[in-house]
């Protein structure tokens, strides 16, 4: 069962695994919890992350926020190849984390439009991050995070030439680890849900 979630709380670098994360407990048979991202942000974050968060949008690596939230010793499979072998990974894995993507003006601009086919145009904004959930032969489905775009399909062309990494949990998941605060809602709504994102939330260090 997919989630709905607004981008309210956290940037697109820990919406992307947090729902991964709940996907992978989906997928191995378990009870569906999703991580606190307000409560994560409150708990876990120093002084000057949140600083970087609150007032400058500072984005970070969604595989190495994935990596710190899953279950120890969790091992990740990541592809940026052929389309047939991203087919085959999710039918084996489940959904995957999309990640440095590379946000051109024809997926920004358009926020009504959901469909993305072929080589992307325009400049690129930044780079984003996202979650593969479905695909219909070499066309996939991605879950977002804009109010207007909370999902979106691209054909393999379009995923492969944004240059995006995708990373899928090889490790069975049987929990949140237990340091972490938990919700069982499966509908995310915070407050400022209309406010238009100042950048993309992901930035490659």
């Amino acid at each position: 069962m997919l989630c709905q979630r607004y981008q309210k709380s956290g940037l697109c670098y820990m919406h992307g695994p947090v729902m991964v994360q709940h996907y992978a407990l989906q997928f191995n048979g378990t009870a569906q919890p999703m991580l606190d991202l307000v409560k994560y942000i409150r708990d876990h974050f120093t002084a000057k992350q949140l600083e970087q968060h609150l007032f400058h949008d500072a984005g970070g690596d969604s595989i190495c926020f994935l990596r710190s939230i899953l279950e120890e010793g969790t091992v990740l499979v990541g592809t940026t190849g052929e389309p047939s072998t991203i087919v085959d990974q999710f039918r084996f894995y489940g959904p995957a984390l999309v990640s440095r993507f590379e946000v051109h003006s024809d997926f920004y601009d358009k926020q009504d439009c959901h469909f993305h086919y072929g080589e992307p145009t325009g400049d690129v904004k930044g780079n984003h991050a996202m979650v593969l959930v479905g695909h219909r032969k070499h066309f996939f489905l991605l879950q977002n995070w804009w109010r207007k775009k909370q999902f979106v399909e691209l054909d393999g062309e379009y995923l492969v030439a944004s240059g995006a990494s995708i990373t899928f949990i090889k490790t069975p998941q049987n929990g949140i680890p237990t340091s972490f605060a938990i919700s069982h809602g499966k509908y995310f709504e915070l407050e400022m849900i209309d406010k238009p994102e100042g950048i993309i939330g992901e930035m490659l260090i």
